[in-house]
């Protein structure tokens, strides 16, 4: 989050893929905390093809509740990605599975996690 904080006040994009050789973006991937960073952009943009893998967390202090550091933790990534102008959809999906749930570009988008596709060559 703190990560994704210093993106966002310096006005940057991000986006998930890989130049190659030749200068084209090609697809790549971005799981669990990268996530949370990639959101901080100005500018998030969705590389077709590439992937963002979210998923559940669980908060753990040693000598406290692990419930309630687990939804202490949840209203701080559901505060940030609100700010960040992410929809709480993003939460959802990551309370949804243990598993790491792939978003495509699509449904990135729709979530408002991507701000502006990015079509391959």
């Amino acid at each position: 989050i703190i990560i994704g904080e210093i993106i966002r006040s310096r006005g940057l994009a991000t986006a998930v893929g890989v130049a190659d050789a030749a200068g084209h973006i090609r697809p790549s991937y971005c799981a669990s905390a990268c996530v949370l960073a990639f959101a901080g952009g100005a500018t998030r943009l969705g590389v077709e093809g590439s992937m963002l893998g979210v998923h559940r967390f669980v908060a753990l202090s040693p000598g406290r509740d692990p419930v309630a550091e687990t939804q202490r933790t949840a209203g701080m990534v559901l505060n940030y990605l609100t700010r960040m102008g992410v929809s709480s959809s993003v939460a959802e999906a990551m309370s949804a599975t243990s598993d790491v749930r792939w978003l495509g570009a699509r449904e990135a988008a729709a979530m408002s996690l991507v701000t502006d596709p990015v079509q391959r060559p």
